[in-house]
């Protein structure tokens, strides 16, 4: 008799997983380095491979959740990752987006940050030299210091992540995407799947009768 599908079930330790997960994964996104980067990308890749499989060797209950979390995986692994798509696909996706805007509030103006500089309504590449009461101390790249000049934190902005951060963020939304698709594979499939059917009505009648208590 084939298995039921276990639908997905949320408990308050999931939930607390989940919050720690994500705290961890933006402390590791703001500071991404390359080592880090490749580290995690490995761990991604491992991970779906691994989930490829229990979607193909689990047992019946349990394997449309590591199936769409193998689909979902790949999918969006291979859009960030594969050559082609990286460069023509990637950047369109609305997690890219994310990804730059989250780098931008994590990351703090401090001296030595490397940032951009609003000019007359233009953008330009700088950094900062120092931090008092009247703003940040700023360097135009390629201009003398006769141009730095005091700013408020207006005509700032931090410079998109490098690509060790991206790296990071991509193979973590990578294992975000497959855990969401899991979740509806799971459910998808626990709806479809057909109830016990009752016993015939010939094996109800042959039953003796229960016992009157008297």
């Amino acid at each position: 008799m084939p298995e039921t599908p276990i639908p997905p079930r949320f408990s308050l330790r999931m939930l607390l997983a989940v919050g720690a997960a994500v705290f961890a994964a933006l402390g590791a996104f703001r500071s991404a380095t390359p080592a880090l980067a490749a580290m995690v990308f490995s761990a991604t890749a491992l991970g779906l491979v691994a989930a490829t499989l229990a979607a193909r060797y689990r047992s019946e209950a349990v394997r449309p959740f590591w199936f769409g979390f193998a689909l979902a995986g790949w999918l969006y692994f291979g859009v960030a990752f594969l050559p082609g798509l990286k460069t023509e696909v990637a950047p369109k996706l609305m997690t890219q987006d994310v990804l730059r805007e989250t780098y931008a509030a994590l990351r703090t103006f401090e001296a030595g940050s490397e940032v951009e500089i609003e000019w007359h309504g233009g953008w330009y590449s700088g950094s900062i030299l120092a931090l008092g009461p009247e703003g940040y101390r700023i360097h135009y790249d390629g201009h003398g210091p006769e141009w730095d000049e005091w700013v408020s934190s207006a005509r700032l902005r931090p410079i998109g992540p490098p690509e060790a951060a991206l790296t990071l963020g991509h193979a973590l939304l990578a294992l975000a995407a497959g855990l969401l698709g899991a979740f509806i594979a799971a459910w998808i499939a626990s709806r479809r799947s057909p109830h016990p059917a009752p016993p015939p009505l010939t094996e109800l009648q042959s039953r003796p009768d229960p016992p009157s208590g008297r």
